[in-house]
């Protein structure tokens, strides 16, 4: 999703259902997980998108009413303006992929052995995540209607056949 898209941080859109709608507004669409996951892990399959080894200055994570992993590192503790960690990026250039804001995905949470259909999926961790690490393969599931400070959203498009580009989507802000 692009920067004049998202308005540097979605404060008012961070329900499934409004990020859903926004997306098919602007022609594309949320992407699914395993496109999501992808984007964050890269062709490595990378525990962070940056790499395999966690360091706080490489995304906005870590930090809730200045306690936590990254709190004195300077972690900001509230969503930023998207692309604020550049050194965050994956290896596909994505940015904002651990950390920041949690993002919906399209995916309902059909996973044994605690599957509850009825909620919705999101990935990446949020700023104010404080015990575990923004690893790519987080997940988090709630309802569609939920809302918080630090959940928001990307949207993603399909590419048209023979591309070139080896890949099927495009994943972004």
């Amino acid at each position: 999703m692009s920067r004049s898209c998202r308005h540097n941080l979605a404060p008012s859109i961070n329900r499934f259902v409004d990020a859903a709608a926004y997306c098919a507004f602007v022609g594309k669409r949320l992407p699914t997980e395993p496109e999501w996951e992808k984007a964050a892990r890269g062709p490595h399959g990378s525990r962070y998108p940056w790499g395999d080894t966690f360091e706080c200055g490489r995304g906005n994570f870590g930090n809730f009413a200045g306690d936590g992993r990254c709190a004195e590192d300077g972690a900001p503790g509230k969503p930023t303006a998207v692309g604020s960690f550049p050194q965050g990026a994956s290896s596909y250039g994505v940015l904002d992929l651990a950390g920041n804001v949690w993002e919906w995905v399209e995916g309902r949470y059909n996973y044994a052995p605690l599957a509850r259909p009825e909620l919705r999926v999101l990935r990446g961790g949020g700023c104010c995540s404080i015990y575990g690490l923004p690893r790519s393969s987080d997940r988090l599931a709630l309802p569609a209607t939920y809302r918080d400070v630090d959940i928001g959203f990307r949207c993603a498009r399909s590419l048209p056949a023979g591309s070139g580009s080896g890949s099927k989507t495009a994943v972004g802000r």
